[in-house]
């Protein structure tokens, strides 16, 4: 009896610790694909658009945004 509730909390531990062990491995796999989002960002270029985009506006519309 006690080797077979022995055996059952082994089996129990066991799933816990490879259930967290994935959620490690998912954790990392996210903050590594965040990671290469960053390097791989074109916020430079997008803003520089939008600037551009905002001086014609002004410049057609002579001084004045609507927002």
């Amino acid at each position: 009896m006690i080797k077979k509730q022995l055996g059952i909390s082994v089996a129990v531990l066991a799933l816990i610790s490879s259930s967290n062990a994935m959620k490690l491995n998912q954790k990392s796999v996210a903050e590594r694909c965040a990671e290469e989002e960053l390097e791989n960002d074109d916020g430079d270029d997008y803003m520089a658009q939008s600037i551009a985009e905002a001086e014609k506006e002004v410049a057609e519309k002579r001084g004045s945004i609507d927002m």
